[in-house]
């Protein structure tokens, strides 16, 4: 266990710049410090800020520390605190806990599920709660480990601890986020072609430049293909692709965009994004099929699986 001091506030939720919490040796306290934001604006961080964009200031793979999960700020934000019976345990990371490693991209889940297997290898995760996607419809679980949060476009889940973004210390990253929103004009394309004209953005949005145009990993540097094929989500056909992504700084991230059609509007369609950091901070690649088998239609209509 760490010893007791000021860490990065794990439980930090909104757009101002993330704070410190005292850690007793044991457990997270209410003892907060809160900084005074820079004079030259507040400092928006990585992969945290990039999932707010989709829906949560968390992050989608990259999260800055302030991420909503709105899918498009270049970071993760660490989400509030998930709604449902029972609350993710806050008490459970300490300071220099390290969580599982994240199995290779190309490995068996990739595989599993490009073959349309509607699950991943190994025991499924606890549920600790769900967030509503009220705007769109859904009800997103909230596996251990994770955090999440409903905002006005849509849904945000955050995972793990932040820490400094390996390219610009001052900012604050998460490991892993998620993020659901609206695909604004999805034209007359296919899934598999909505999957491939959102994946990109998906990257960028989580692990490229984010809105203050710093870039807290670095910059992509280069990616490739790991996955790809019909996934059910909410019991509509969709379809996902899984890209492993290069960059300056740090250790990569597997990213992954989701298309799938929309419960609520006719002809519509959604995108659930990820990012996860690609080492033994960010969470288990099968965590993204999981989230996706467990969303549901908020009016009681079908789960992925």
């Amino acid at each position: 266990m760490a010893t007791p001091g000021w860490y990065p506030d794990p439980w930090h939720e909104g757009g101002g710049p993330a704070g410190f919490r005292w850690w007793d040796g044991t457990n997270w306290t209410e003892q907060v410090q809160v900084p005074q934001p820079p004079s030259g604006g507040k400092r928006r961080r990585g992969l945290v800020v990039g999932l707010l964009a989709g829906a949560l200031v968390l992050v989608a793979g990259g999260v800055t520390a302030a991420v909503v999960l709105t899918g498009g700020d270049g970071g993760h934000k660490v989400p509030s605190a998930a709604h449902g019976p029972a609350a993710p345990d806050r008490h459970t990371p300490s300071p220099s806990a390290s969580h599982r490693a994240q199995p290779s991209p190309t490995g068996s889940a990739g595989e599993n599920r490009a073959r349309g297997g509607n699950r991943p290898p190994g025991p499924r995760p606890a549920v600790t709660g769900h967030v509503d996607d009220t705007a769109n419809g859904l009800r997103v679980p909230v596996l251990r480990g994770w955090r999440g949060t409903s905002t006005k476009t849509g849904a945000g889940l955050g995972y793990g601890t932040v820490y400094h973004c390996p390219a610009v210390p001052a900012d604050y990253c998460l490991p892993g986020g998620a993020y659901t929103r609206v695909i604004a004009h999805p034209g007359d394309l296919t899934l598999e072609e909505l999957a491939q004209a959102e994946i990109g953005e998906v990257a960028r949005s989580t692990y490229g430049t984010n809105t203050s145009g710093r870039k807290d990993y670095g910059g992509i540097t280069g990616h490739r293909q790991t996955a790809a094929g019909a996934v059910t989500v909410a019991g509509r056909t969709g379809y996902f692709i899984r890209w492993r992504v290069s960059t300056g700084k740090g250790p990569g991230a597997v990213v992954e965009a989701v298309v799938f059609p929309s419960p609520r509007v006719q002809g519509g369609y959604l995108l659930l994004g990820f990012g996860f950091d690609a080492d033994s901070r960010g969470p288990s690649v099968t965590d993204m099929q999981w989230i996706t088998d467990g969303i549901e239609r908020l009016d009681g209509g079908g789960a992925g699986a």
